[in-house]
């Protein structure tokens, strides 16, 4: 059962010959996305103008309706972009405030399909889901698998970038609280900052703790960040050696104990975050400890 109505709305149509795609999507009235959800040229960044005419002319090339267009042999606009929107970094719950803290990422793919031959439709011997089969699928470009059309892993699903940088316009990720009794977004606030841009792409899973705190990391910025639960402001922030992906966790020994906030910043190859091997314990002053959460 829904927490909030939903409606079944019109979505673009596909246009590869011999699919047909489902008229509808269903779309939740409540709360507002928490990243847009269309992409225009005025959303493409302006920082430096040769870019911002490459990255107009590529989104001209584009099939681009919106939310829910679907893959063309031509290419299409991917937005939210694979990763999210909210994606695999999860959530966490503040149960006096009724707000749900949602790292999100806003980034745009580029999906195209590519042709199969067509003998492939008929003569298959292939099923790329098993190990070794899916391998030959890699290799040879979907043949024996049956398929009429396939989306390359290496360029059939790319970031919209120009020499490397995004096109759409920073922040590229925020910590969004979405209040869940009015089905609003009380706050947002960027993910991270490095090398002059506000708001980076990331993935880590945030912690609500009952003090009124938000601990969060995840991006190329080696801090972990201590968000004010109500307003989003950022109250302190910690170095770390590498970058963040897991959960900070908090704890206490005792039930009067000192209170333990511990991270294990390791790094990530592909998120292109500083490796490492660490696990970090903080903890409250004595005086704090003694004064409650």
């Amino acid at each position: 059962m829904p927490l909030f109505p939903v409606e079944e709305r019109p979505v673009p149509k596909s246009d590869v010959p011999g699919e047909e795609s489902w008229p509808t999507q269903p779309i939740p009235t409540r709360p507002p996305p928490l990243v847009p959800q269309e992409l225009t040229e005025a959303d493409l960044w302006d920082l430096d103008a040769d870019r911002l005419e490459r990255c107009r002319a590529r989104l001209r090339e584009l099939r681009n309706d919106g939310l829910f267009t679907p893959p063309s042999l031509r290419g299409s606009v991917l937005y939210p972009f694979t990763g999210g929107g909210a994606n695999w970094s999860g959530t966490s719950f503040d149960p006096r405030l009724d707000l749900l803290f949602v790292p999100v990422n806003n980034l745009v793919h580029v999906l195209t399909l590519e042709l199969v031959s067509d003998e492939n439709v008929t003569t298959f011997t292939r099923r790329p889901l098993h190990t070794l089969e899916g391998l030959w699928w890699l290799l040879t470009g979907g043949e024996g698998t049956g398929l009429r059309y396939w989306v390359n892993p290496v360029d059939g699903r790319v970031v919209l970038r120009e020499d490397g940088v995004p096109c759409n316009r920073p922040p590229w990720g925020w910590v969004v609280a979405v209040d869940l009794a009015a089905g609003t977004i009380r706050w947002k606030a960027p993910m991270g900052e490095k090398d002059g841009v506000v708001g980076l792409n990331g993935w880590g899973p945030p912690l609500a703790t009952a003090g009124g705190l938000v601990f969060h990391a995840g991006t190329r910025d080696l801090r972990l960040r201590a968000h004010d639960s109500e307003t989003g402001a950022i109250v302190a922030t910690f170095p770390l050696p590498a970058g963040l992906h897991a959960g900070p966790i908090t704890y206490r020994v005792r039930p009067n104990g000192r209170q333990y906030l511990v991270v294990a910043p390791g790094g990530h190859v592909q998120l292109g975050t500083q490796l490492g091997d660490h696990v970090i314990a903080y903890a409250l002053g004595e005086e704090a400890t003694a004064a409650g959460p």
